[in-house]
């Protein structure tokens, strides 16, 4: 039974999770933006928002002389682990055949096995070593790849963002606007003010109210975005219109349509930069 009511009360929680998500997405889509415009990240500040400026060779200055230097010596260093590593099995191969356990580890009841043994052990730590080296070397090759991938991602969302702001500047009063023409709800004076009144309560009074009580409007860190006296007073005059359908027609649409036009305009933008995205080199090195 505890497992069942764990499992509702989990469905509740991430439905207002996501719900929430939804509804605060307009606020938190100019927050991140004011956040990247102000305080952008460093691969953003180094090759800035401008494709223009930017060609195919731009992130080339990633590879730099010490990349350059930490891969001559990686290269060294895996000639010998790669001579190392061949010695090390003639040795093993030198032994003969090993007697194995039913497990299909080498035995080590006798100084062969116990000889095997460690050098299979040494082998697998050497091919390790040799492969993490190999990594290193994949990684600093592909230093201009990834910084081109890092900006790429990061230019899309900040323009996404952007784009999805004056998205919002002109579609929430036009929204109003056919709300007002439409009137779904059925109110007595469908004015765009109204709408708009109506769409305070139901994004934010309604569900503070159901949860809290309308009272929570006279503390004072709630008072700051709404009195209490305006909290009652859209409450008299809208309760009545709350219900599943009028609060999913008057709170989603925007929201929704506005994550989906960032959605659009970043990937639109990411698509864009592809044109400036490095070639593969063969580095000297």
């Amino acid at each position: 039974m505890q497992y069942i009511i764990g499992f509702i009360v989990g469905c509740i929680f991430l439905y207002f999770l996501i719900i929430g998500g939804i509804l605060i997405w307009p606020i938190l889509n100019i927050i991140l933006y004011l956040k990247v415009l102000i305080f952008p990240w460093p691969v953003r500040k180094k090759y800035g928002t401008s494709i223009e400026n930017l060609t195919c060779e731009s992130f080339d200055v990633e590879f730099t002389c010490e990349d350059i230097n930490q891969l001559k010596r990686i290269k060294s260093l895996n000639k010998n682990l790669s001579l190392n590593l061949q010695d090390l099995q003639i040795r093993l191969k030198e032994l003969g055949v090993l007697k194995k356990n039913k497990d299909g580890s080498i035995s080590q009841r006798s100084k062969v096995g116990k000889e095997g043994k460690k050098i299979t052990k040494e082998i697998k730590l050497v091919k390790k070593e040799i492969n993490a080296n190999l990594k290193e070397i994949k990684s600093r090759l592909d230093k201009p790849w990834s910084t081109w991938c890092s900006w790429s991602q990061r230019y899309g969302r900040y323009l996404g963002n952007r784009d999805a702001i004056f998205f919002m500047a002109i579609g929430f009063p036009i929204f109003f606007l056919i709300l007002s023409q439409l009137n779904p709800v059925g109110l007595d004076l469908p004015a765009i003010e109204r709408f708009i009144e109506l769409y305070v309560y139901m994004i934010f009074i309604a569900p503070l109210s159901i949860i809290f009580d309308v009272s929570i409007f006279k503390s004072f860190f709630f008072s700051l975005f709404i009195s209490f006296d305006e909290a009652m007073f859209l409450t008299k005059n809208y309760a009545s219109f709350l219900t599943p359908l009028n609060w999913a027609m008057i709170t989603l649409p925007m929201p929704l349509l506005t994550l989906i036009f960032y959605y659009f305009s970043r990937v639109r933008y990411v698509f864009k930069t592809r044109k400036i995205r490095p070639t593969t080199k063969h580095w000297d090195y």
